[in-house]
């Protein structure tokens, strides 16, 4: 009984963040590339699986005490069952041919997208990451974190729908560097030769590269160490 309730328990946990992922990959698969018309079928299909499975995920944490969470979540996760409820309706209405308003902003995936992310940043939050054996110094930490976001954003910009025509790796390592680092350098026109998709990418990598600083400047070390630039000889 005991090991099929710790089972239970590690299924809970664990196969809702997984799926979470796959979410997110297939999305980034889904804006990266062209996709005939049989593949954005089985694409949708995946996303109405996750939404799902998050859906469920979510309202099965609140029958079990020991994953129940915290008073304060409560309103945030109605609006999010509410949502994704929101999502499965919809598109039970496309499926079956029903007319909806919301038919149009279906078809651009607003919504679904929205889900999936929604779903990855609740299943992320839900999470318990031990840290405390890490043999990293804060400032080890610090660069790490810099550079993984920089090999992401490289493999974002080097994908074929970030760019009209295609990039050198070179030049997207160099594009996804000068945004995390928010320095402003460029070595194509940003707005000629990146598409849509490719400009969020930036985007993106601009406001995830402030992260990093940011919580370096507000953790308490920093703050003890009271620096000026007064102090500077």
């Amino acid at each position: 009984m005991d090991n099929a309730m710790n089972i239970l328990r590690s299924v809970i946990k664990v196969f809702p963040f997984i799926l979470s992922i796959i979410g997110v990959l297939t999305l980034i698969y889904d804006f990266g590339f062209t996709h005939p018309v049989r593949e954005i079928e089985i694409l949708n299909q995946i996303y109405l699986i996750v939404i799902f499975i998050g859906l469920i995920a979510c309202v099965v944490r609140y029958l079990f005490k020991y994953s129940r969470p915290k008073l304060n979540v409560i309103p945030y996760d109605f609006l999010y069952v509410a949502f994704l409820l929101f999502i499965i309706i919809t598109d039970y209405k496309v499926l079956i041919g029903s007319d909806s308003v919301f038919f149009a902003l279906h078809i651009k995936r607003i919504w679904v997208n929205l889900a999936i992310i929604l779903i990855f940043i609740r299943e992320f939050s839900a999470e318990n990451f031990n840290f405390k054996g890490m043999s990293l110094h804060p400032a080890q930490f610090f660069i790490l974190s810099f550079m993984s976001i920089i090999v992401f954003g490289w493999i974002l910009l080097l994908l074929p729908n970030a760019t009209h025509h295609g990039i050198s790796p070179i030049d997207a390592l160099f594009t996804s560097t000068s945004a995390v680092c928010v320095t402003g350098l460029i070595v194509v026109d940003t707005g000629f030769y990146f598409t849509q998709f490719g400009q969020y990418v930036i985007l993106l990598l601009i406001q995830l590269g402030l992260l990093p600083a940011i919580s370096v400047i507000f953790s308490k070390p920093v703050l003890r160490m009271k620096i000026s630039c007064y102090s500077v000889p």
